[in-house]
């Protein structure tokens, strides 16, 4: 899965207030059909229940893709308390496009510090971005991206990163059109494994490998 990094020029960013509003191309045609009356703003505790039915779409769209992203039983209640959390924390941007009061898509974006070894201290992750099917390729992604991309330059951000996953060449597009250029490339493994008395066994090796179980964060150890 390859990381897409875009450097910021400042230089681009034009002076005055940044409204979250969708901007007008200039074409009344062009923005009938791309740029619906939309709203982009701040996601509250009440969106969770919207948020969540765009995070199964976008999930179950990413599945045929990639078995990695089959949820499990309970996912959409641990996303649910994951984005509420999020909602409330100021060092992420969980943002929401809305037309005629649905909200049809959102963005999570934060900051992520470097360790302290090089000169640039923290870059800009977009963690997800989500339209649901039926208001796609109207150019919400790209406002939504441009509300997160605000949100980072204005923490003084100036290297934002994302991943794409390579079986999704319509994502890499709209990535690469914000500006983004491939950086860094994320290889994977699947490796068979098996429970075995208590021990994680991979295929094939009759003495096992011990391992140290991951705990879920409220059980004791």
């Amino acid at each position: 899965m390859p990381v897409l990094r875009n450097q910021i020029d400042r230089r681009m960013i034009p002076g005055g207030n940044h409204n979250l509003s969708s901007a007008p191309s200039g074409d009344p045609r062009l923005d009938a059909i791309l740029v619906p009356p939309m709203n982009i703003r701040k996601a509250r505790p009440r969106d969770v229940d919207a948020l969540v039915g765009l995070w199964i779409e976008f999930m179950d769209f990413h599945t045929a893709l990639d078995s990695g992203f089959v949820r499990a039983v309970d996912a959409a209640d641990r996303w649910a308390a994951y984005i509420t959390e999020r909602i409330e924390d100021c060092c992420f941007a969980v943002l929401v496009a809305e037309i005629d009061g649905e909200v049809v898509g959102y963005v999570v974006a934060t900051e992520i510090q470097y360790p302290p070894i090089t000169t640039i201290r923290s870059y800009g992750f977009l963690q997800e971005i989500a339209v649901t099917e039926k208001h796609r390729k109207r150019g919400i992604g790209r406002r939504l991206f441009e509300a997160a991309e605000q949100w980072l330059l204005d923490r003084g951000v100036s290297r934002i990163e994302v991943k794409v996953d390579v079986l999704n060449p319509d994502s890499r597009a709209f990535w690469e059109s914000a500006g983004f250029a491939p950086h860094t490339e994320t290889l994977i493994k699947h490796c068979p494994v098996t429970k075995d008395e208590g021990r994680l066994k991979l295929e094939g090796d009759p003495r096992g490998t011990a391992l140290r179980p991951i705990r879920d964060k409220n059980e004791k150890p």
